[in-house]
């Protein structure tokens, strides 16, 4: 058990799709014994949990998602649908409800679960475009206190994704 540290945002680098095929994409093609993510947001903004939470700040062992390998064991993953554009290039596809939808998650963590965690982006962690927008500014456009807002950038995304 570790002290939850990211509530860290993903997307699917796809057009489409549903949260049950990142199921199967996650458990037949992956052959992962757990899914990446905790929670998927459809297109149509519907949440849908894959992964029950304990609603604290401790991730327990059978929490633990497989979104960023080497930060799995003290992040909470979350995830839209989208994420490219129709060349398969990184871009924000968010539909307005997929943003609202985000928002309350985000709210959800900062307010009743776990308030010291820190809101960011895959593309934070990893050199890859995902989650195809700079969640530091999401962050801040939906009001987040900055003390919930992880900033670092090693990759320089933050000038890429507008």
């Amino acid at each position: 058990m570790k002290k939850l540290r990211y509530l860290m945002i993903h997307c699917t680098a796809s057009r489409g799709g549903t949260a049950e095929d990142v199921v199967r994409l996650h458990r037949n093609v992956f052959k992962w014994s757990r899914v990446g993510y905790r929670i998927v947001v459809e297109q149509s903004g519907k949440k849908v949990v894959l992964a029950d939470v304990n609603q604290n700040c401790i991730v327990e062992d059978e929490e633990i998602t497989f979104g960023a390998a080497e930060h799995n064991a003290y992040s909470h993953h979350i995830c839209y649908i989208g994420g490219i554009d129709e060349k398969g290039n990184p871009k924000d596809t968010r539909t307005p409800a997929q943003i609202k939808t985000l928002a309350k998650i985000v709210y959800q963590y900062v307010d009743e679960i776990c308030p010291e965690v820190l809101v960011a982006g895959h593309n934070q962690f990893h050199n890859r475009g995902c989650p195809s927008f700079w969640v530091p500014t999401f962050c801040r456009q939906i009001g987040i206190d900055p003390k919930n807002i992880y900033e670092a950038d090693p990759f320089g995304y933050s000038k890429i994704l507008k």
